[in-house]
């Protein structure tokens, strides 16, 4: 994003709802955050026309629109994207030239359908159609902090560039040279979970009954959590496709109707409101009322889609 941005004029389209990495790192770099809204009604997916949409105006606008984020499986909505919705995001870099950034940390934790990297969707439109798909320039990430490993304090991670100008790798991996490297735990985490035990090896069944026993751990919590949040007054939710942390659940609660962020940070934990001791007044907006607006942030419309319940009059629940 430090290469990308090269002005106050440039924009990066970004999902909202969103890990709010993306908008804060956009304010600190000055550059513009372009929010395309996802589509409740297909699970949180991406929705090209959305993202066209969001483009256009932008461009209208006189900004720069040079890339696009994408968080698959999504971040806090859980949606995993189905190939054809790939394909058609790939292709519309393509055809406008942006960078697309695929944010892929969440990809062992699917539960529902099959994960498919913008990496694997890519190659294989670059066989059907080598001269189209020629130059997408693509940037995955991955990372040791979530999935089935976990390794959250650890810190290890890498981005893999493909397509990019030669130049314009030099110039990135010398911008991230500044940096400091990962510590050694953190890179031989790094090369465990790209090259993990293979079948017929000694370790590997001790691996496959970790790995198994963490991840229906796992679903079986989100569940749970699902569960519970369905059965509250103003919650609406879908089913759990993938585990992600609560983050958005807790959003969802404190969503108000009007203009907000587009979704608080990690660390966000909101005050519950108190409940009332006789005669509460009819409840006509969210459950919790807040709203993340740090100075500085990037502010992002709320979506029309979010739909929600009106509570009862008994008040509200913290």
């Amino acid at each position: 994003m430090h290469i990308i941005c090269a002005s106050p004029n440039t924009g990066v389209l970004v999902p909202i709802p969103q890990y709010p990495l993306y908008t804060a790192s956009l304010a600190v770099l000055d550059a513009k955050c372009v929010p395309y809204y996802l589509d409740e009604s297909k699970g949180w997916g991406t929705d090209l026309d959305a993202i066209k949409s969001a483009y256009k105006k932008a461009i209208e606008e006189g900004t720069d629109v040079r890339a696009i984020v994408i968080i698959n499986p999504g971040n806090p909505t859980g949606a995993s994207l189905a190939e054809e919705d790939i394909k058609a995001v790939i292709d519309f870099a393509a055809q406008e030239k942006l960078v697309v950034m695929a944010d892929e940390v969440y990809q062992t934790n699917v539960f529902i359908g099959k994960f498919h990297s913008f990496k694997g969707v890519l190659r294989n439109l670059q066989k059907e159609d080598p001269e189209k798909y020629k130059h997408v320039e693509l940037a995955s990430l991955h990372s040791i902090s979530k999935g089935m490993v976990g390794e959250c304090g650890h810190r290890g991670g890498y981005f893999e560039l493909v397509g990019f100008d030669p130049e314009v790798v030099e110039q990135i991996y010398k911008f991230v040279s500044i940096s400091l490297c990962a510590p050694v735990i953190g890179q031989c985490l790094v090369e465990l979970m790209v090259n993990p035990p293979k079948k017929g090896q000694p370790s590997y069944e001790l691996y496959k009954q970790e790995w198994d026993g963490i991840f229906s751990g796992l679903k079986k919590r989100a569940t749970a959590l699902y569960e519970a949040f369905k059965e509250m007054e103003g919650v609406e939710c879908q089913d759990p496709q993938v585990n992600i942390p609560t983050t958005f659940y807790m959003y969802c609660l404190t969503r108000p109707r009007d203009q907000c962020t587009s979704s608080p940070p990690s660390t966000y934990h909101p005050k519950p409101s108190k409940q009332p001791r006789k005669k509460a007044a009819p409840q006509t907006s969210s459950t919790l009322s807040a709203c993340w607006t740090p100075r500085g942030s990037v502010s992002c419309p709320v979506p029309a889609s979010v739909r929600r319940r009106t509570p009862s009059t008994s008040g509200p629940r913290s």
